[in-house]
């Protein structure tokens, strides 16, 4: 049975998808906790959370069905 490589990376688990999930949450989140760093926009911050999120997702998955 041929698995599919990653759509995002060439390798055939879901780990490269969730680090970078985990980097783009970590990136909204940041800002939040640092005094000095302006917050991100409103639309950058849901892009961010949004794709971060379904980055994660896909990969979970990915490993799930392993």
């Amino acid at each position: 049975m041929m698995r599919e490589p990653c759509c995002l990376f060439p390798v055939r688990s879901g780990i490269p998808a969730i680090g970078l999930g985990l980097f783009l949450l970590l990136a909204c989140a940041v800002p939040y906790f640092v005094e000095g760093l302006p917050p991100l926009p409103l639309p950058v911050f849901g892009v961010f959370l949004s794709f971060g999120l379904l980055l994660i997702a896909a990969g979970l998955k990915k490993n799930w069905h392993r």
